[in-house]
């Protein structure tokens, strides 16, 4: 056989790979983040939602969760127990001056602590994938919902007491007040036997929306967790043949069989 002429040999070489285009790297198929997986993303959606619900539950903390009013004026209180005061001073010359109110704001405080922890377990339970911080999660999101309730059941068990912080005194300088205020047409003095309407004291909506927000996060984080907890049970089962058992990389105790994706 003839050996191949220069001209032959030319073409035979291979054509050299064009360089690639210098510009933003694409991401990998099959991540919606870096070094986060869709499957990971998929399954770990709850703890994304418990810390979301959590971040608002923080901020509806420093609304008014309840107003108390009477005649001289009305109390707001948030859920740290910061009281902001109206008043009309109708008992401003009155002797009998009623007392002031003290709120606690203990558990605003411990709402806040597990708040956070609520939303960094659930950044380590997304990108990690693993068992143990899907677990804090859930039971922070818990916390936060029963910090939540025990802060409205107290700051309720207050109303009585800020609204009665407002009441006009029995003194003379108190019915002067109120004669002042009838005669302005800003209110109506109480004659006998005149039917008179005074606004109750009342929780706001914002307590209802905090404690709706956090019973839905810590339901949604806490039922991730225990399918989780099944799935893992069920993986964990032999199928009858040794060779068929994948061993994970991870511990046993620390993998989130659900959250792997």
């Amino acid at each position: 056989m003839a050996a191949p002429t220069p001209w032959q040999a030319s073409r035979a070489l291979p054509r050299p790979e064009p360089a690639p285009r210098v510009g933003r790297a694409l991401p990998r198929p099959g991540h919606a983040l870096p070094g986060l997986p869709i499957g990971r993303l998929r399954e770990a959606w709850p703890y994304a939602v418990a810390a979301v619900g959590s971040i608002v539950v923080f901020f509806i903390l420093f609304q008014t969760w309840m107003v108390a009013p009477d005649r001289s004026g009305s109390n707001a209180v948030d859920a740290f127990g910061t009281t902001h005061t109206t008043t009309t001073h109708l008992n401003l010359w009155s002797q009998q001056q009623p007392p002031g109110v003290s709120v606690s704001g203990a558990w605003g405080i411990l709402t806040t602590i597990a708040v956070f922890i609520t939303v960094f377990a659930a950044i380590q339970a997304i990108y990690r994938g693993t068992r143990t911080p899907g677990l804090v999660t859930a039971g922070a999101a818990v916390a936060v919902a029963l910090f939540v309730i025990v802060d409205l059941l107290y700051i309720r068990s207050k109303m009585y007491e800020l609204q009665a912080s407002m009441k006009m005194s029995n003194d003379l300088a108190g019915h002067l007040g109120l004669a002042i205020s009838a005669l302005r047409g800003t209110s109506t003095y109480p004659w006998p036997g005149v039917s008179y309407v005074l606004a109750s004291a009342r929780l706001t909506s914002w307590a209802y929306i905090a404690a709706a927000l956090a019973f839905g996060s810590a339901g949604v984080a806490a039922t991730r967790t225990w399918f989780s907890g099944l799935h893992r049970g069920a993986a964990a089962l032999p199928t009858g043949s040794p060779t068929s058992v994948v061993e994970p990389t991870e511990s046993a105790d620390d993998r989130d069989w659900g959250a792997a994706g």
